[in-house]
């Protein structure tokens, strides 16, 4: 029950608090990635792409939701690792991996149309490793 409380106060591209997630519980066991599971090209293939310039943009120039702005990998990086929004070692309990994995719902992110399961595998693997830069 506390799971779902947790998850139902997600709010994905809204001006709503920063929730924390519960645990998603397990994850695949093997995924595919689409690229090397490497901060750098994580920031360069999808989140500059699809989180800071796409279309009605939630984390770009024109909007910082949930105070996270991917303008640059430097800061991206900082504001994903030092704001507790991964949980290096454990994608299952990281807020990102959460918003990324659900669907349908106000806080899914992107909001529209999820990642490829080979983007959102390469972030879950890079957390899986340790999150390093």
């Amino acid at each position: 029950m506390k799971r779902l409380a947790c998850l139902l106060v997600l709010v994905g591209c809204s001006e709503d608090a920063d929730p924390r997630p519960a645990c998603l519980g397990d994850l695949p066991a093997t995924c595919a990635p689409l690229y090397a599971p490497e901060f750098d090209q994580i920031y360069a293939q999808t989140l500059s792409k699809k989180c800071a310039t796409s279309g009605g943009s939630c984390h770009g120039p024109a909007g910082d939701k949930g105070g996270l702005t991917f303008a640059d990998a430097d800061g991206s990086f900082a504001e994903l690792t030092s704001e507790g929004r991964i949980v290096p070692g454990d994608p299952a309990c990281s807020e990102l991996v959460v918003r990324l994995d659900a669907t349908g719902h106000a806080w899914s992110m992107p909001p529209g149309k999820p990642l490829s399961s080979g983007e959102r595998c390469a972030i879950r693997t890079w957390i899986a490793q340790g999150a390093e830069r």
